[in-house]
């Protein structure tokens, strides 16, 4: 029976290479792990206390703009968090965090690519000033992004599609960046704010 040996260690080479080639890969799974415990146990929530609540007022037929509950916001949000009513409490919570840290993913992923810069990480050799610049824009941002994670809120989810629609609209004026505009809409109505800068630029499909 051939030795197993130079398989493995063909193996464990090729990971520890992914693993130098991929840093911030493992800094931000490394990151979001660790963000997941507070997320997971934290008692108060304003995504179970406002929004499920509202969703559950939606299922039962009653009125989800009841003063003592809250909500203002589109009634698209109640709708949205229809199906985590039939989930477990810490399942609805799981899937919740996994939607928030797959949308910073993005944001993040985005907001780099809209700002012109290049591949950060992968086999070519970046320069190094591109790492300096994501870090000082990370700086920035990154305490609302774990200021919306600590309440429970869906400000990252409306990050992500914000920034879904700038890159669409950077590409080409399009159906599809009205799209991501929309749905960040759909969520609050901030978003909306964006209409103006369409109707001026003229971009009447997006």
């Amino acid at each position: 029976m051939p030795s197993q040996e130079p398989r493995q260690a063909q193996q464990q080479t090729l990971a520890f290479s992914w693993a130098q080639a991929h840093p911030y890969t493992i800094l931000g799974s490394i990151v979001l792990i660790g963000w997941a415990f507070p997320f997971l146990l934290r008692e108060h929530s304003e995504w179970e206390d406002v929004y499920l609540r509202a969703a559950s007022n939606l299922l039962a037929g009653k009125d989800i703009y009841t003063l003592q509950d809250g909500y203002l916001y589109p009634p698209f949000m109640a709708w949205l968090a229809l199906p985590f009513t039939f989930l477990p409490h810490a399942v609805a919570r799981v899937v919740w965090y996994v939607m928030n840290a797959a949308c910073f993913f993005l944001m993040c992923r985005w907001a780099w690519l809209v700002s012109g810069g290049t591949a950060l990480q992968g086999a070519v050799v970046q320069d190094k000033k591109e790492h300096i610049i994501f870090f000082l824009g990370l700086a920035c941002g990154i305490r609302y992004a774990f200021d919306a994670l600590s309440h429970q809120q869906p400000d990252i989810v409306i990050g992500a599609l914000l920034l879904g629609g700038c890159l669409a609209l950077q590409r080409k004026p399009s159906l599809l960046a009205g799209t991501w505009f929309g749905l960040a809409a759909a969520f609050k109505a901030t978003p909306l704010l964006w209409l103006s800068y369409l109707f001026w630029r003229g971009w009447w499909c997006a």
